[in-house]
């Protein structure tokens, strides 16, 4: 997942967890939809969908208070 913001400067969204045994960052893959749901809600987004095909991409725009 990416974050685009309004000036086009993309960032790449990533959840990651402690990995102790490589003393880093261990990334965590989304495997179900419900996690996927989940870390939308999280981030503040009210409604979500998300492509069901592989390769397909789609886009959400978060909307902030005024």
């Amino acid at each position: 997942m990416k974050s685009i913001d309004p000036s086009g400067e993309v960032q790449m969204l990533v959840t990651a967890r402690m990995d102790a045994t490589r003393g880093g960052f261990k990334v965590r893959e989304f495997k179900t939809a419900t996690g996927i749901i989940s870390f939308l809600s999280d981030c503040g987004f009210a409604a979500v969908h998300f492509p069901l095909r592989a390769g397909d991409k789609t886009t959400l725009r978060l909307q902030l208070a005024a």
